[in-house]
């Protein structure tokens, strides 16, 4: 009832382009939604009252209709989007979702730049050791490591991600010890990798993270203090 008041007093144009349109598009999405399951729920009631426990277990294991009721738990646990008007209501937390908001265009810059670098590296690792270029094939060695190769480094994809675990520094000699045990220069490669990635790039994320908060920190005080003097004088 409240988004269709919203959409007759406001009209469609002004109500998804106001001040506040990300809330309207946020509670149509919730209504929607509500809807869409309510109508599901009346839709697969007499199917599931009728259904034996037994057909119910054979839908299950061919498949059918599995994805139907699961469609409907799901959309029963949008609701928990509700929660977000919080956000709306609590001052606090509205001045923390603007200092994340402005934190997260600080972190594209240095997001694409770590992107841009475990890319780069992916590419020569897929390449020098998924595909064995530069070393030789028939070599009981690289043989014996190959298994292991193609389990990180089999194409870009995977590569990146084998770099990325490496930059969290989670397991990483697991990735890095065959192609050590390879060619040992490849010890090289991976301190500049960690030193770049994972102390320099993460070390630059957290300071973006704590000027932010900090500078959001000091701009509440000085709009509360703003607003107290503004009061003394009326």
């Amino acid at each position: 009832i409240e988004v269709a008041v919203k959409l007759l007093y406001r009209g469609v144009p002004n109500f998804l382009t106001s001040h506040d349109r990300v809330w309207n598009v946020l509670d149509l999405i919730i209504v929607v939604l509500g809807v869409v399951e309510s109508w599901l729920g009346v839709i697969c009631r007499p199917a599931t009252t009728h259904l034996s426990r037994s057909r119910n277990l054979a839908a299950v294991k061919s498949g059918s209709g599995w994805s139907f009721y699961s469609l409907v738990r799901i959309l029963r646990l949008t609701r928990l989007l509700r929660l977000l008007k919080l956000f709306k209501v609590v001052k606090q937390l509205m001045a923390l979702v603007n200092a994340f908001r402005a934190m997260m265009e600080s972190f594209g810059v240095v997001l694409g730049v770590l992107v841009l670098w475990i890319l780069a590296c992916a590419i020569v690792c897929t390449q020098m050791l998924g595909h064995g270029s530069g070393t030789d094939q028939n070599s009981e060695r690289m043989k014996e490591l190959q298994p292991l190769f193609q389990k990180h480094f089999r194409d870009i994809p995977t590569t990146m991600f084998s770099l990325f675990q490496v930059t969290t520094l989670d397991n990483w000699i697991d990735i890095a010890q065959p192609a050590i045990e390879l060619d040992s220069r490849w010890q090289g490669f991976f301190v500049v990798f960690i030193c770049i990635a994972s102390w320099t790039m993460i070390s630059i994320l957290t300071a973006v993270a704590s000027e932010n908060v900090v500078e959001s920190a000091m701009g509440r005080e000085e709009g509360q203090k703003k607003a107290a003097a503004e009061a003394q004088k009326q």
